[in-house]
């Protein structure tokens, strides 16, 4: 469990905000990407990788310089 200082939360609210809002805007595109493709070698489609990826993202954004990966 990672608890966040309280006086660091407002700071780590806005980050969160901020990633929702950039989903949000890239909706249609990812929406469009999914729509056209899939992947040839095992079938899933766009979305298990748009999940992938933007889980993957999420982790290295939350990184910080000297700690493990979470």
């Amino acid at each position: 469990m990672n608890l966040t200082p309280i006086d660091e939360l407002s700071a780590v609210l806005d980050r969160w905000v901020a990633a929702a809002e950039a989903l949000q805007v890239a909706a249609p595109r990812i929406a469009a990407v999914r729509a056209q493709h899939t992947t040839a070698s095992s079938g899933d489609t766009a979305v298990d990788h748009t999940a992938d990826v933007l889980h993957d993202a999420g982790h290295r954004a939350d990184r910080k310089p000297g700690r493990g990966a979470s």
